[in-house]
């Protein structure tokens, strides 16, 4: 199975409570499927009960080259 990264913008920061991702980052549906997308931090997923998997979301880990590597979902 090829690695997939994260192509797209981001900034080094939960966009919901703005504190530093720490490694780990997730693009996930904020609840619920077909709600609104963030790149979040670990404690906004779980405190917001996101869910991983298609068309809930993804769990990103950064790499020692700076690059976020899709881990799940």
């Amino acid at each position: 199975m090829s690695k997939t990264y994260w192509t797209g913008t981001l900034v080094d920061e939960c966009q919901l409570c703005h504190l530093p991702f720490k490694g780990v980052m997730y693009d996930a549906a904020l609840g619920y499927a077909g709600a609104p997308w963030a790149n979040v931090c670990d404690s906004c997923f779980n405190s917001l009960g996101c869910k991983l998997g298609l068309g809930y979301g993804q769990k990103y880990q950064q790499q020692k080259d700076k690059r976020w590597l899709k881990v799940k979902g």
